[in-house]
């Protein structure tokens, strides 16, 4: 399957509110990464990106975020 079409595919179950959108950004911490978790692009994107992390002190890889999706029935009052 090419890139292009799952992507798509993936794109239009989010519009149909058959998946949600979780976003994920790992602490630069070389020996453990701590994660910090989104569930919408509206709460990523007021997110403060000068923010370190609680646990060990390191800057967060903004740049290298990474999106994925849940499974399930959503509605549009949800994230």
């Amino acid at each position: 399957m090419q890139i292009d079409f799952a992507e798509e595919i993936l794109i239009e179950l989010f519009k149909e509110n058959k998946l949600r959108l979780i976003i994920r950004v790992d602490c630069l911490n070389e020996e453990y990464s701590h994660p910090i978790w989104f569930d919408s692009l509206e709460e990523y994107y007021k997110a403060d990106t000068n923010h370190f992390c609680d646990q060990c002190g390191s800057q967060y890889n903004w740049k290298n975020a990474k999106v994925g999706f849940k499974r399930g029935i959503y509605t549009n009052d949800q994230h």
